[in-house]
């Protein structure tokens, strides 16, 4: 029994553990991607460090090359000189900076196909770190949706029908006042000698109250007449003999 009791205890928590986790997603994500990111960080901080001791192995391995050749030189001179055992305390030298440099070359060899490896371990990082942040921000988006489509977002959703019905009794209320103020401003039209002055002149019974745009042009019009006949009296009297 007590058996049964731990696993299913176990059980539930497990359960609980994995809605916690489907819930919070997103949240898991985000932290996820940016521990993936630190860590994407320092793998490139070791590459530069790997590259920069192979450069100092190298540096390290011209001057063991260049100190050989000068000895070299002088243990061929001391030779020729006939000071044997000069030149083998020197040849003892030579075999032994021989060695450091084969050290050296082999150093050297192993830590280019480190750098080989470390840039193609990085460079895989990289490209799924950055595919997983343009899935991160689909994956953002999306849950945001689903949140304003869902039952736990029906307040977005009833914000946006309580917004519409605002909208709309507001252009009712302005269409009334509108129409309302159109038939205020006809009542005193018509409580009054001036507004119903106006009325008759828009209706056409008597003279308008004010040139309208074809009055305007007519008379214009007549002017540019008058004076075109004008100019061409003066020039007939002009050309009398």
């Amino acid at each position: 029994m007590f058996k049964r009791l731990s696993a299913l205890m176990r059980g539930v928590a497990w359960d609980a553990a994995e809605d916690i986790a489907d819930r919070n997603a997103v949240v898991i994500l985000d932290q996820q991607i940016r521990d993936c990111s630190r860590a994407l960080g320092e793998a490139r901080k070791a590459v530069a460090l790997a590259q920069a001791q192979s450069q100092q192995e190298a540096s390290q391995c011209n001057v063991i090359s260049a100190r050989l050749e000068e000895l070299e030189t002088r243990t061929l001179a001391a030779l020729e000189a006939g000071k044997s055992d000069l030149a083998r305390d020197a040849a003892a030298m030579i075999a032994g900076l021989e060695a450091d440099k084969a050290s050296s070359l082999k150093a050297q060899a192993e830590y280019e196909r480190e750098i080989l490896r470390l840039r193609a371990t990085v460079s895989d990082a990289a490209g799924r770190l950055a595919a997983l942040k343009r899935g991160q921000r689909v994956a953002t988006a999306t849950e945001r949706v689903q949140k304003l489509k869902s039952d736990n977002g029906h307040q977005g959703i009833a914000a946006l029908h309580d917004a519409e019905q605002t909208l709309h009794r507001l252009k009712v209320r302005q269409t009334q006042a509108d129409v309302m103020a159109a038939a205020l401003s006809a009542e005193l039209q018509t409580q009054n000698p001036e507004g119903m002055i106006g009325k008759l002149a828009e209706a056409g019974c008597g003279d308008p109250l004010k040139p309208s745009a074809d009055d305007v042009l007519a008379r214009l019009t007549a002017r540019v007449g008058q004076k075109a006949g004008s100019d061409t009296t003066t020039a007939e009297t002009s050309s009398a003999p």
